[in-house]
């Protein structure tokens, strides 16, 4: 009967810190994550990042750089060798 009560007790106390405690330091632990993230990236705007849902942006090309096939680099063949 002891070892019920026990059982039952330590079931409550995980259950009262799972829904009260744990949330709270998983959202603070996220936070400091998130500060920590822009600090080491300080050209990431936090409020460009916060777009509205459905709102789109187009970041277009410089009209100087030219899409040409050229600066590609060479095609090469490939030659399948038997051993």
């Amino acid at each position: 009967m002891r070892a019920l009560l026990i059982i039952l007790l330590i079931y409550l106390i995980f259950r009262l810190f799972t829904r009260t405690l744990l949330p709270y330091f998983v959202r603070n632990y996220v936070k400091k994550a998130q500060n920590k993230f822009y600090q080491q990236n300080p050209n990431i705007n936090p409020e460009e990042a916060k777009q509205r849902e459905g709102e789109v942006k187009v970041k277009s090309r410089p009209k100087n750089q030219s899409g040409s096939k050229e600066d590609l680099g060479d095609y090469v063949d490939f030659e399948e060798v038997e051993e």
